[in-house]
């Protein structure tokens, strides 16, 4: 979800697990029960591709900027500040 998805339904972000338990699964078909599971994802599920694409993209064009003109390189900011801001995931 994106931070306004999770605005607009009015829910919380949580870092640490609120219930402080373990989870426990039972399999609906069998009744056996499952290996338990914390609430928070697991190590790797904070990154988001998409927001790398875009920090990379931002800083390779804000360096490109740089060799321009000074005249040039503010009217480029200028169009491409929201530009960039609205890909921001």
């Amino acid at each position: 979800m994106t931070g306004s998805q999770v605005e607009q339904r009015g829910l919380k972000v949580e870092s640490d697990d609120p219930t402080d338990r373990m989870l426990e699964v039972v399999d609906r078909q069998t009744g056996n029960k499952l290996e338990t599971a914390n609430m928070i994802p697991e190590a790797g599920f904070d990154y988001n591709p998409a927001k790398m694409y875009w920090q990379k993209t931002e800083e390779y064009i804000r360096e490109r900027i740089k060799s321009y003109p000074a005249e040039l390189a503010a009217l480029v900011e200028a169009e491409l500040d929201p530009l960039l801001e609205e890909k921001k995931p």
